[in-house]
């Protein structure tokens, strides 16, 4: 796009020369009087479609000072000098009026396209934070909402699998009620970007459920890939080593995980329904003894395996 703008720039430059030329050579071959010098202010309203002041600049100087030098290679004269000097400089002034508002017209223009550029970012910008967390820098229960919605829609059309992992990080009660507010944020933090890391595909969304708890959508992933992604999630964190001083663990911050899938071929995906079957997981992995996996398998209607599940 921008060669083809300067493309056209210059096939413009040379467009007013050539006019400014061709204006020049006329003016001289008709006797002073005739108003062929009034071309000059058109040569610069072309020039203004360059977009570029620095042109509109060098194209008002030149016609300025063809019309100047034409007053003395014309042979023959038609009026009376003053006459003649009159309508000149009035061309004069025509000349520098339109290039000087046309700068100015364009350096409003310029201002404007700067401006809306800047809002545009501030636009990015401010959609970013109401999709995102603001302390742990993932996506929020908002923007999860949205995307399960979307994925789940996706599943059904194109008859993918789609897995659901609720997430709860264990004892984080306790842990905030001892080491206070800002650890417990500063390891709310920490979980959030070992889950994120552990992410390897940019369709797969980590969002801070609520809490201590996070949600991730892993769209065209069975039920095996889920758990394996779940495991892999519980031990990264494990390895975060963030010690919890609680009496429960005295250990390190570890987290249970729930896991829910959409098989293919399943009418009603909808997403309560997922999160539903994710978060009945979540909670036997708790009442398993937290730091597990348990895993829930939807077909026509949410159904819960047994016991089952990862350790």
């Amino acid at each position: 796009m921008t060669k083809v703008a300067d493309n056209l720039r210059y096939d413009i430059i040379a467009l007013c020369l050539l006019l400014a030329v061709a204006v020049f050579l006329l003016d001289i071959s008709v006797p002073l009087g005739i108003s062929v010098a009034a071309l000059y202010p058109l040569i610069i309203l072309l020039s203004l479609l360059s977009t570029n002041m620095r042109v509109t600049l060098y194209t008002a100087v030149g016609c300025s000072l063809l019309l100047v030098a034409g007053i003395f290679v014309a042979s023959t004269l038609l009026m009376p000098p003053w006459i003649v000097l009159v309508n000149r400089a009035l061309y004069l002034v025509a000349i520098w009026i339109t290039a000087m508002l046309g700068i100015r017209l364009e350096k409003a223009q310029q201002r404007l396209k700067m401006q809306d550029t800047q809002l545009q970012e501030a636009n990015r910008d401010l959609e970013g934070l109401a999709r995102h967390d603001s302390m742990t820098g993932v996506a929020n229960r908002r923007y999860f909402d949205e995307e399960l919605e979307l994925e789940c829609e996706r599943a059904k059309r194109g008859g993918t699998p789609l897995a659901l992992l609720m997430i709860d990080v264990d004892f984080f009660k306790p842990y905030n009620d001892i080491m206070g507010h800002q650890a417990g944020d500063v390891c709310l933090t920490s979980v959030a970007q070992a889950i994120q890391n552990t992410l390897r595909r940019p369709g797969d969304l980590v969002a801070r459920y609520g809490g201590e708890e996070f949600a991730v959508i892993l769209p065209i992933t069975t039920l095996e890939g889920a758990i394996e992604r779940a495991e892999d999630i519980r031990q990264v964190v494990r390895q975060l080593a963030i010690h919890n001083p609680a009496p429960q663990v005295n250990g390190p911050i570890t987290i249970s995980v729930g896991v829910a899938c959409i098989w293919p071929g399943v009418k009603r995906a909808e997403p309560e329904r997922l999160i539903s079957a994710a978060d009945a997981a979540l909670y036997r992995a708790k009442n398993d003894g937290r730091n597990c996996v348990r895993i829930a398998q939807m077909a026509a209607s949410p159904l819960e395996l047994p016991a089952g599940g990862s350790q």
